[in-house]
């Protein structure tokens, strides 16, 4: 019970205040570093640009395409990383132990391939 309320109030309410971002201990390092600059990107950039530039047409045109642009990187490998690895035949491999005591699989033996 008292896991679940910190998980609740880590990937409820800490999300909630920082506008999505919060540390996931199941992720791996690179995940968790990844998703964390994106967020700090997506929270700067449009405050970097107001505190610098005069507000204009150009200048918010400019933020829309890069902030595009950004999804749009994201997205296509997203998509590729996806058709790699959902395209591809599954391959099973044999325990350590079979392997050791010379087990014969599906394909070894002729009988079984139908």
């Amino acid at each position: 019970m008292g896991s679940h309320v910190l998980d609740v109030l880590r990937q409820g309410i800490l999300a909630s205040i920082t506008g999505g971002w919060f540390y996931d201990p199941q992720q791996q390092i690179f995940c968790n570093t990844f998703h964390f600059y994106l967020w700090v990107f997506l929270l700067a950039f449009p405050l970097i640009l107001y505190s610098t530039l005069d507000a204009s047409v150009l200048v918010w045109s400019l933020y829309c395409v890069i902030i595009g642009a950004v999804f749009v990187v994201i997205k296509l490998v997203n998509f590729k990383l996806h058709h790699l690895f959902d395209t591809g035949e599954a391959e099973t491999e044999a325990p350590a132990e079979e392997q050791q005591n010379g087990a014969k699989t599906a394909t070894d033996d002729p009988s079984r391939l139908g």
